[in-house]
Order: structure tokens, then C-alpha cells, then sequence
């Protein structure tokens, strides 16, 4: 009998060893979680798109152009914008700066084109991207599809590879 106590006192044991470290696992799978999440926060507040806009200086001959716009509706500054894209005209690589987009507001891009546009061409063939520093220091691009993805560093994200140009504006 003293034997079956023990046997049952050590499985009981056994039992409970695991269960705590299961349940440890647990919660800092969760605790990593919840920072990953933290982390994420205000880039998830990013977007940005392509559109057409129009003002004073349009023509009859050109009554609107293409923009791709960056929003920031995160109660925080978003710094070192820019924004990759394509030519209308040659679909060269471009990088456009942007500068910082304070909290709660929208900056917009200017595409400018040389000549008449493809027939049929609508600005979300730009196939824009944008680039940004959040508050906490960490670098992130939003694809031109909405994806969010934490960016590889400078120099690693093959945009010169590709024959990308740096625009000076």
C-alpha cells in the first residue's frame, strides 16, 4: 500500500511539474505576444495610396495627375518618409522623399509625368510603397497592397538591384 502512495504521490508530482511549465510557456508565448503587438501599433496606423488629384496649376490638356498620398492617424510623428513607385511612362524604379508626417494628418506625393499617359493607366499602377520610421525607432514599409512588414535595414531591400532612382525634390 505504502508502495501505491508513493507511486501515486510521484505521478501527482510529475503532473504538476508539467502542467506549471506548460502553463509558464503559455504565458510568455502570450507576454511576447502582446509586446509584438506593442511594437506594432502605430505602424498598423500608416497607409498610404495612389490616387488622382487636381488644383490651379492643371491644364485642359492635362486636368489631373497622379499623387500618392501617405497618412498618419497614429497620435505620433512618423519620420524619414519615402515612397517607392513606378514611372508611369517608363515604369522605371523611383524613391520619392516624403519628410515627416506629423500625427493625424496626410502628406501627398506628386507624380509628374512627361507626355500623355498609357491608354487606360490608373494610378494604382504605380504600384506604390511606402517607407517609414515609427516613434519607437523602428523601420517599416507598407506595400502597395496594404502589407506591413518591418523593413530589412538599409541598403537590403534590392531597390537599387532593381535599377531603383532617387528622386531630389
Amino acid at each position: 500500500m505504502e508502495v501505491f502512495l508513493q507511486a501515486v504521490s510521484s505521478a501527482a508530482a510529475i503532473i504538476a511539474t508539467g502542467l506549471s511549465l506548460f502553463l509558464l510557456r503559455q504565458g510568455q508565448s502570450d507576454r511576447r505576444a502582446l509586446r509584438r503587438e506593442q511594437r506594432r501599433d502605430q505602424a498598423t496606423r500608416i497607409s498610404s495610396w495612389a490616387d488622382w488629384y487636381s488644383d490651379d496649376q492643371m491644364t485642359f490638356a492635362q486636368p489631373r495627375m497622379p499623387g500618392i498620398y501617405v497618412a498618419n492617424a497614429s497620435g505620433a510623428a512618423i519620420y524619414d518618409v519615402f515612397v517607392d513607385f513606378r514611372d508611369p511612362i517608363s515604369g522605371d524604379h523611383l524613391r520619392a522623399p516624403v519628410g515627416p508626417v506629423p500625427p493625424n494628418d496626410q502628406k501627398r506625393v506628386d507624380v509628374e509625368v512627361e507626355g500623355p499617359f498609357p491608354s487606360g493607366w490608373a494610378p494604382e499602377q504605380l504600384f506604390a510603397q511606402v517607407n517609414f520610421l515609427d516613434a519607437g525607432g523602428v523601420r517599416w514599409t507598407r506595400g502597395f497592397q496594404g502589407r506591413l512588414l518591418e523593413d530589412p535595414g538599409p541598403g537590403e531591400d534590392d531597390f537599387f538591384e532593381r535599377g531603383g532612382t532617387l528622386l531630389d525634390r
